[in-house]
């Protein structure tokens, strides 16, 4: 059984798990589970996800791109794009 602690006002669960190279952290509120996350890196996420949901018009994939940022900011600037966000396929989440 996961490690769990209950906040001060005594609705609030916290559980802690560590399995086979993943970090879980799960947040259960009046018995059900209203945050999960699964702390591994972007890759194995991704992976989880496309697994788990089928995309459709209202839920989509991200798409990853492994071209140099020099390539991708002639591609923004090309299409009179405002950004980019980029992350490491192999870095975790981190709060804040």
């Amino acid at each position: 059984m996961p490690a769990g602690r209950e906040n001060p006002g005594g609705n609030l669960w916290i559980y802690e798990l560590k399995l086979d190279g993943y970090h879980l952290i799960a947040v259960k509120r009046a018995g059900k589970i209203i945050l999960l996350l699964i702390i591994a890196p972007l890759s194995k996420r991704r992976e989880i996800l496309s697994s788990t949901i089928k995309t459709n018009d209202h839920i989509g994939m991200s798409q990853v791109s492994y071209q140099s940022a020099k390539d991708m900011l002639a591609f923004v600037k090309a299409h009179g794009l405002e950004g980019i966000v980029a992350k490491r396929s192999d870095s975790i989440y981190e709060q804040g």
